[in-house]
This record gives structure tokens, sequence and C-alpha cells, in this order.
């Protein structure tokens, strides 16, 4: 039998156990590594401020104009001293447009959306109502917002927009004459596409200064 060499074993063994150490520090690490958390955006705000005819009480809803999986109008707010405020959790708020009511006139089968810019309308110019009334084409795609504080590039003087308000005759369901809200962005806001019908226009057709429309509106 030959003689047992102890301390090439001592030396063994010690390596072993140094790389068995080494290797489960180096595995201990890799498991135990935790992605850097991503803090959540904080909510946002956008508010509509109208002038004009009064409309307390009247209602406007938000409609998601780019999720096509989201669709149909949304979050709901009434109108109180004069705006309505919108809020998000998710940092922005994504291109849509605006519907508003009066529960106080007649039902006219349609819903009127906020406009947003004329056609032939510079951004930033003011609108009378008797241009507005006379328009043909118009578009209710609102930009959206998106905070420079969350990473986009509005400034917080962007979270707020005037919508001016009148109102023009029309026909409820019944036939009986009653009256109709006439409402759009002033000054003039820029727009996205109105993907509708043809999705490179930006301008839908407008009766009597409003955009009446039956289902939903996308933009892009």
């Amino acid at each position: 039998m030959l003689p047992r060499d102890t301390e090439n074993e001592k030396c063994y063994g010690r390596y072993v156990k140094k790389t068995l150490v080494t290797l489960a520090a180096f595995t201990l690490g890799i498991t135990g590594i935790a992605a850097p958390s991503q803090a959540a955006p904080a909510p946002v705000s956008f508010t509509l401020n109208f002038v004009g005819v009064p409309c307390e009480g009247c209602t406007v809803t938000w409609q998601n104009g780019v999720d096509v999986d989201d669709q149909g109008f949304g979050p709901q707010e009434t109108i109180k001293n004069g705006s309505v405020t919108f809020t998000s959790d998710q940092g922005s708020m994504a291109p849509g447009s605006f519907s508003i009511n009066n529960p106080k006139f007649g039902f006219i089968d349609a819903a009127t959306i906020i406009v947003m810019r004329y056609k032939g309308k510079a951004v930033g110019s003011q609108v009378t109502r008797k241009k507005a009334v006379a328009a043909k084409r118009a578009s209710s795609c609102w930009v959206g917002y998106n905070p420079v504080s969350n990473g986009g590039t509005d400034s917080p003087t962007e979270n707020s927009m005037t919508i001016r308000l009148s109102t023009v005759k029309d026909k409820d369901m019944s036939g009986k004459t009653t009256k109709s809200i006439l409402s759009w962005a002033s000054p003039t806001a820029t727009v996205k596409g109105q993907l509708m019908e043809k999705p490179s226009s930006k301008f839908l057709s407008a009766n009597k200064g409003r955009i009446l429309v039956n289902g939903d509106l996308a933009c892009g």
C-alpha cells in the first residue's frame, strides 16, 4: 500500500472548500441582484375652462382616441364653477376627444364633440361664433398631455385650455325644436389626425359648427 500524502489531501480539501464558498457567493450575488425599481409616474390633471353661455351641470366625457382596445366614452365630469378636471394615474393623457352634453336640452340622437380646430383656422387664433357656425370642417382630436416632469414635452402651464360655449337650434328625436351646444377651443388648439373614413384627414364634417357622432372617434 502506498503511503498517504496527507499534506496534499489537506491542500486539496482547502481548495475544494474555497471553490465551493466562491461559487456560493457568486450564485447568491446573481440571484440576489434585483433590477432597479422605477418610480411610478406622478398622476397628471388636465382642466377645461368654459366661457360664454353658462353650462353649470353639463357633463363632459373624455374618450381615448389612441387605444383602439379601450375606446368608448370613458371618464365623465360635471361642469362646476365653469370648469372640469380630468386626472390620469398613468403619468400622461393620451390624445382623444371630449363630448359635452346639457341634460336640459332635447336629445338629438348624437354626441356633441368639442371642436379643437376648424379647418383653415391657424393654431392660436380666435374664432368668433359667426365663423364657428359657418364652418364646414372641424377636428376634435386633442393632442393629449404629457408633462416634462414625467418625461414628456409639455410644460406645467399647458395643463388646461379654454372652451367657448354657445348654442344653435336643432330638432330633437320627437321633431321638436331644441337648443344644442356649440363648443370650440379658444384659442384654436393643435390637433392630431382624425382617423375615420379618411386616415390622412384631420377634419370631419361640421353641422352648424358642431361635430356630431354616433360612435367612437380615433385619433392618430
